[in-house]
């Protein structure tokens, strides 16, 4: 099945997660960066820089020097083209397809010169289809009969769709971006689908399991087969950026080897609402949910909160993505927010 109701949804998934150490607010005067000791650039001031209507939006991912947000069916399907310096709409493309989960995001990815979107198609089939990033047009789609695409994951093996499936069980459909068949399917057993990402050498999905569990299951992609799985012991929340994967678990966050599928250290004790994870500009960002669903950044040496923004009065954050010195944050009430970092 699909999320809850909004109030129920929201309401559940900021219980019970796990206890954090208290974050470091910031707003209004923005100061230099400081530099890391390897030299990079390290944000560590945050404001909220705009919002915008948008329609009711789903998920939103970076790309291609744009942001890019998907809207529900309740907007005909599309997707907004959104140049990242300035928050203008450059594009709004029509797609036969809407990820449609409330919270959480999923079903949209920018990969390969284009952006991918799953959901649900025409006659509530699954439906996948790819946008052309250089003319904005929709330049292939594939149908998927099994069912309901709960979201997908893109790399030069192929196109990795995660099925929404039962309580019991789902899969993957592995398509032939070329030729548009379907090349492998892959049984996971034990709940509905959620997130799936390409983690270098794997395939990561994770599913839900009854009101407030969740796994992670790497795939192999040389055998199209299941070859390691984590318990999560929470609702799953998956995410992958800057060459690393991050799940949330019952105890915390922590990161995930790539080619096994399991904890690659020590898991971060931090407090999250366990329903949007982002990984980028210089850590990995959850809402914190005793700071009003605030958008937290974790450093990944430590394991702290080094930077929390809280979000514009009176919205719901839903969804995160995170460009190059900004993140975007997805909201219930029909907008969406930059938040710039310096």
């Amino acid at each position: 099945m699909r999320l809850l109701p909004r109030l129920v949804a929201l309401a559940g998934l900021a219980l019970g997660l796990v206890l954090i150490a208290p974050a470091c607010e910031t707003s209004g005067q923005l100061k230099s960066a400081s530099p890391s000791a390897s030299g990079a650039t390290v944000h560590d001031r945050a404001h909220v820089a705009d919002t915008i209507r948008v329609g009711r939006a789903t998920a939103a991912a970076y790309g291609m020097g744009s942001v890019w947000v998907s809207l529900s069916a309740e907007h005909g399907g599309s997707v907004l083209r959104i140049d990242p310096r300035t928050t203008e709409v450059r594009e709004k493309i029509a797609v036969p397809v809407a990820p449609d989960w409330e919270v959480g995001g999923g079903g949209l990815v920018v990969t390969l010169g284009s952006v991918w979107v799953g959901g649900r198609g025409p006659g509530d089939e699954g439906t996948i289809a790819r946008i052309d990033g250089r003319t904005n047009r929709v330049a292939d789609t594939f149908t998927l009969h099994e069912g309901a695409v709960a979201d997908l994951a893109v790399n030069e093996q192929g196109i990795w769709a995660l099925l929404s499936g039962s309580a019991e069980e789902t899969q993957v459909v592995r398509i032939d971006p070329a030729s548009g068949e379907k090349v492998g399917r892959i049984p996971l057993v034990g709940g509905e689908g959620r997130f799936i990402v390409s983690a270098q050498d794997s395939i990561l999905a994770a599913i839900r399991k009854g009101p407030g569990g969740g796994t992670l299951m790497r795939i192999d992609p040389a055998t199209n087969r299941v070859d390691g799985t984590f318990d999560l012991g929470t609702y799953p929340s998956l995410a992958y950026g800057e060459g690393e994967a991050w799940v949330v678990t019952g105890d915390g966050l922590v990161r995930i080897e790539s080619s096994t599928g399991r904890p690659a250290g020590a898991t971060a004790d931090v407090f999250s609402t366990g329903d949007a994870l982002a990984v980028g500009s210089d850590g990995v960002w959850i809402l914190n949910p005793r700071k009003n669903r605030a958008v937290s950044r974790v450093n990944p040496a430590d394991g702290e909160i080094d930077l929390s923004v809280r979000p514009v009065k009176d919205a719901t954050p839903i969804a995160i993505a995170v460009a190059p010195g900004s993140v975007w944050v997805v909201n219930y009430e029909n907008s969406l927010t930059r938040i710039d970092l310096r």
